[in-house]
């Protein structure tokens, strides 16, 4: 044991005596753990930082299971970093395989309308076109002709407009509930009382529509990633795990996506009885109606 390598390990064994001294030996060991991966073949200075940060949690473990065996400490230290610059390599693999998996197209769906201006476009507000609330379809306007501020004139077209309404109520946005309330005679403070009573009924619900997203995402992913090590991997037996990590990934995105299919986003038919204090059937025949309206006016316009 040279001298230097004496004083380290005395070092070493006096801070698992006293909790003393921590400071200095992180000083002498920092350059040690950031130069290991250039001296094990890394050609990038980035390795370096990175070892570092992944070993450092590890370093006071490291420090507080040496036991003095007649070695010196830094024979210990480079049998660890050993273990654990493999595990970081692994680590690195993974990570490297996550990032490009994650910039695949079907992870980033284009949202309408974020597109850039033209080159050359005036970028000053333009005035909005009048356009009808986005629960509205412009066929249910036509069919109960409704107009700018009037009131509908039949009690059973107002209930069946605002059940209509109330159904969509995701839709639903505080500027449309001054236009619904004079179109249905229903005062705006009640609107917005059941919209409330609605959407937190649909609160669970959009909560495990999150989870299930979360889910299916996570499959996705973990489906690529097996698929892109299958390709590179020439061993049987590895080939082998890796086919069966890609089909319970792929069970498991099936199954995510049938649940997704199943969770209802609109609130139930009981649901907007419930809230408006009327017999369920006067919902179902209200929405029947709308329904079988709507494709009469459809076919009427096809012929």
């Amino acid at each position: 044991m040279t001298g230097e390598e004496h004083i380290l390990t005395e070092q070493v064994l006096r801070y698992q005596r006293t909790r003393q001294g921590l400071k200095e030996l992180l000083a002498l060991l920092a350059g040690e753990i950031y130069a290991y991966p250039r001296c094990r073949g890394s050609r990038t200075e980035d390795d370096g930082g990175e070892f570092f940060l992944f070993f450092y949690p590890r370093l006071l473990r490291t420090l507080e299971r040496f036991q003095d065996q007649g070695r010196p400490f830094e024979w210990y230290l480079h049998s660890v970093l050993r273990w654990h610059y493999l595990g970081f390599l692994r680590w690195k693999r993974r990570r490297e395989r996550s990032w490009s998996a994650g910039a695949l197209p079907a992870l980033w769906e284009p949202q309408p309308g974020c597109q850039p201006p033209a080159e050359g476009a005036s970028m000053e507000p333009r005035a909005e076109a009048p356009r009808l609330p986005g629960w509205l379809p412009a066929e249910v306007a036509v069919l109960f002709a409704l107009e700018p501020g009037a009131c509908l004139q039949k009690p059973a077209d107002r209930k069946r407009l605002l059940i209509w309404a109330l159904k969509q109520v995701r839709s639903l946005h505080e500027a449309d509930l001054g236009r619904l309330a004079a179109w249905t005679g229903t005062g705006e403070e009640r609107l917005q009382g059941l919209c409330a009573e609605l959407r937190g009924r649909l609160e669970r619900r959009e909560r495990r529509l999150g989870l299930l997203v979360e889910r299916r995402n996570r499959a996705f992913t973990a489906l690529q990633l097996a698929q892109q090590a299958l390709a590179g991997e020439p061993e049987p037996e590895a080939r082998a795990l890796l086919a069966k990590r890609a089909a319970r990934a792929r069970r498991c995105l099936h199954r995510s996506q049938e649940r997704i299919a199943r969770v209802p986003l609109e609130p139930s038919n009981r649901e907007l009885a419930l809230a408006l204090g009327l017999p369920k059937g006067t919902v179902d025949t209200s929405l029947y109606w709308l329904k079988r309206s709507l494709a009469e006016a459809a076919r009427a316009d096809a012929a």
